[in-house]
């Protein structure tokens, strides 16, 4: 069921390392698309064709200590479709010393076509559910779009097939962008990702470990259980298996329940939901998170230490 575990993006600050002249590198490199501004404290933003960003913050800032010189944001399983990618990540890198992450996002794809399975979140946060035309569900967000931790659910078969198509010819004799290499039974085949997006303070303590601040054993896909069940609940009395049938169907009703009952309802079915949940997100976390951290670990080591 679970297809492939990636680390699909990647934000790093850090300082310029000492005798790395920057306009040097910006003028020879061929994957830069183009220059332009940017919000404060940084300065200047570059673009490169891969839809990486390089920042570059204001000097009087990263004297007063407030914000580290560079910043990087990148998708690190682009470098497997296409290795100039890879070349230029390993590249702008190197630019940086005492680099650490400010945004990690942990991908895993299932073959399970999640559209019609409703799901629950033992954690108090914002749920935000996304139709398709057809009323099938295409995304589920938990948490808000400003929150350090945050969880996508969506039809990633679907993202695929509505994005661009085409090569990016950006330098003569570049390689071009590669192909999926999918074959037309795996396109019919599901395809969703589940994706916990980290930032700043998660994203840190995801990565440096635990603190007074921090939890020891944290898992990003804790508390979201599916729920694929239809059963009547018969051992529940009328009152309670009225009210798991109508939140089932209507969860946004739970904010109009007080905190005692609101809490109460959320065990109950998700107690139940687990007993055959096709999938444990947290588990599968658990047994793939030494090959997030062993990723995220080889890309920040092409940086030099400071």
């Amino acid at each position: 069921m679970l297809k492939k575990v990636t680390v699909d993006r990647l934000s790093v600050v850090g300082d310029r390392f000492q005798g790395i002249d920057l306009g040097t590198f910006l003028s020879g490199c061929i994957a830069l698309k183009g220059r332009g501004g940017a919000k404060y404290p940084y300065r200047d933003t570059y673009y490169f064709v891969d839809g990486s960003i390089l920042q570059v913050a204001e000097i009087e800032c990263v004297r007063a200590g407030k914000v580290k010189e560079l910043r990087y944001e990148f998708n690190p399983s682009h470098a497997e479709r296409n290795e100039v990618f890879g070349e230029l990540y390993m590249q702008v890198l190197r630019l940086f010393s005492g680099v650490e992450p400010t945004r990690i996002d942990l991908a895993m794809d299932f073959e399970l076509d999640m559209g019609q399975w409703r799901w629950f979140d033992s954690h108090a946060r914002k749920r935000n559910i996304w139709y398709g035309l057809s009323g099938a569900v295409e995304t589920v967000y938990f948490g808000s779009p400003q929150s350090d931790w945050r969880v996508r659910i969506y039809d990633k078969r679907k993202e695929r097939q509505e994005a661009v198509e085409g090569v990016q010819e950006w330098q003569e004799g570049l390689t071009e962008v590669a192909a999926t290499g999918e074959t037309s039974e795996q396109e019919q085949s599901p395809w969703w990702r589940v994706e916990a997006q980290l930032r700043g303070n998660v994203a840190r303590g995801w990565w440096f470990g635990p603190s007074h601040s921090f939890p020891r054993h944290f898992n990003p896909f804790d508390g979201i259980t599916p729920d694929v069940s239809d059963k009547p609940f018969p051992e529940l009395g009328v009152k309670e298996r009225a009210m798991c049938h109508y939140l089932r169907s209507h969860p946004e009703a739970f904010s109009e329940l007080a905190a005692n009952t609101r809490s109460k309802y959320k065990k109950l079915l998700q107690g139940l939901s687990v007993l055959e949940a096709p999938v444990d997100l947290g588990q599968e976390y658990e047994q793939k998170k030494a090959h997030f951290v062993q990723e995220v670990r080889d890309w920040l080591a092409l940086a030099y230490i400071g």
